[in-house]
């Protein structure tokens, strides 16, 4: 009957032999339910639509995308992805490997003696009370260097800005391979602090901003993971393998030879000017196309 097919949702064209009415709109036998077809087994969340809304001026970036197997932005999580985020995360490794600098050196560049044997005289360039300055300054510095990463991430965007906190981190590690006076090795030290308040401040906006929804947690926590990398690190090179001098049986870190690793760290974190910018910053610029690019694969 009319009311049976009409319940199971199928189109029923009106009854015009018992005198129905043939007045009725084409939506009025439109089917009750709309199938919709589910996407295929290969298709999923991928790529990135950047969706733009302009509210009195302010602009927000949202992403997300469909995509069919075959389409360019097919691959997601994209491996530029993971890259970036791990070149990013060298300025956290940068952190844990600054503040635990002075652990391992700290004997050697006092010329504290172990036993009766005393470490090299070229190693021993601080007295106690100076090596406490040295260690401190760091976090000096970091106060004014937060304050210029979270403006120039704003001026320059995240990657820009990211990629110029490298420097003052390589200048700083060379400095003080090269110095010897403690006032020369303090300033490095200030200026090594400056280049971590930068660089941390922007990390966390910068992996929040390129990672997709599904992956922004856990790539968030490798900011904290990374900084631990950088303590474990810098205790493992400073007590074994070639940055250590034997002197009569006993073994002294030599801080030269450490810094080596910071500059190899710094230059690593320089590779952010090959890395994408955050789409919310170029949305905020007013590059709207760029923003709604896809992620480069």
């Amino acid at each position: 009957t009319a009311q049976a097919d009409s319940a199971h949702g199928k189109a029923v064209a009106p009854n015009t032999r018992d005198g129905g009415d043939t007045s009725s709109p084409p939506s009025a036998v439109a089917p009750l339910h709309r199938h919709l077809a589910p996407p295929g087994p290969g298709a999923f969340a991928a790529g990135r639509r950047a969706l733009l809304e302009d509210d009195g001026g302010a602009k927000s970036v949202a992403s997300f995308s469909i995509v069919t197997p075959g389409s360019p932005a097919e691959q997601v999580p994209s491996y530029r992805l993971f890259a970036a985020v791990f070149v990013c995360c060298l300025g956290p490794v940068l952190l844990g490997f600054s503040l635990g600098f002075t652990s391992p050196v700290q004997t050697s560049m006092e010329g504290v003696p172990v036993g009766s044997v005393h470490p090299p005289p070229e190693l021993a360039v601080f007295t106690p009370s100076e090596f406490t300055m040295y260690a401190a300054v760091l976090n000096v510095g970091a106060i004014p260097g937060a304050f210029a990463g979270s403006t120039a991430m704003d001026r320059l965007g995240r990657q820009r800005a990211l990629a110029l906190s490298a420097w003052p981190h390589m200048f700083a590690w060379c400095f003080t391979i090269c110095s010897s006076a403690p006032l020369a090795l303090q300033l490095a030290r200030l200026l090594m602090g400056f280049a971590i308040g930068m660089s941390v401040a922007i990390v966390p906006s910068y992996i929040g901003e390129i990672s997709t929804p599904s992956l922004r947690g856990p790539l968030g926590t490798a900011i904290q993971l990374s900084m631990n990398l950088g303590l474990l690190l810098v205790n493992i090179a400073g007590a074994y393998g070639p940055v250590v001098e034997e002197v009569e049986g006993e073994s002294f870190s030599n801080w030269r030879r450490l810094s080596f690793f910071g500059v190899a760290l710094s230059a690593g974190l320089a590779a952010m000017g090959w890395m994408p910018e955050s789409p919310k910053w170029l949305a905020q610029q007013g590059h709207r196309h760029a923003a709604l690019l896809p992620f480069p694969h």
